[in-house]
């Protein structure tokens, strides 16, 4: 039977305001993504889709109910702990993409290494960069710098970095948003094949229908909230 990489069980999520109200609330449905599992993430704007992946993440801590990550219980672990669990086993691409301005490409895929004392850089690791460039095209501009880049190839370094580490969990905000069909297939292809061969679970927030398609496990969330 296949590892469990991630189960939430009954959680509710809310954001409080000053006064102690809430200003917005969720409740989270139950799902369990397994080693080499592919979830996509559906729901209109302002349903909670990218709240979900924060609350996942240990970004965010639920107000009850269960989340847990390789088997630990994000909701009881205290910040740092969540934090070292992010940044041992999750890659999180998102949907704005940040890149270091000063680093050319290899660099930002590389970046991880160079502020995490957990990750260790070797000639190995540099090796995967390049070949992780090479897979979302970009292997002929790995010392561009991000101004140098089009908004389409930055999108693609920082899906590079956040494959870097070889993580367990894969958390994709849009990751295809802004691409064209035959760039969404390849990022999407790289993303499917970590899953199938690396074991990894995959979650996926996206609106685009050739996307959607590639799915068999769909969360769907209601209406806005």
């Amino acid at each position: 039977m296949s590892d469990v990489i991630v189960s939430v069980k009954n959680a509710h999520f809310s954001y409080p305001t000053r006064k102690g109200s809430s200003s917005f609330e969720l409740e989270i449905p139950n799902f369990t993504i397994q080693s080499g599992q592919q979830w996509m993430l559906m729901g209109p704007s302002g349903s909670g889709k990218s709240t979900i992946l924060n609350i996942v993440a240990g970004e965010l801590v639920t107000s009850r109910g269960e989340v847990l990550v390789l088997n630990q219980r994000i909701d009881k672990l205290t910040e740092s702990e969540r934090q070292a669990l992010r940044i041992a086993n999750v890659g999180f691409v998102f949907q704005d993409f940040p890149l270091v301005p000063y680093l050319d490409s290899i660099q930002n895929v590389l970046f991880p290494y160079r502020i995490n004392p957990q990750l260790k850089l070797t000639e190995g690791v540099y090796n995967r960069a390049l070949l992780l460039l090479d897979n979302v095209g970009l292997s002929s501009k790995s010392t561009r710098f991000p101004s140098e880049l089009s908004q389409g190839e930055r999108q693609r370094v920082a899906i590079a970095r956040a494959l870097i580490a070889s993580p367990r969990l894969i958390l994709a905000d849009e990751p295809t948003a802004g691409l064209d069909i035959k760039r969404s297939h390849e990022i999407m292809n790289l993303l499917q094949e970590m899953a199938v061969t690396q074991g990894v679970g995959l979650l996926v927030v996206s609106h685009e229908p050739q996307i959607v398609d590639r799915f068999d496990n769909v969360l769907c969330l209601g209406g806005e909230v």
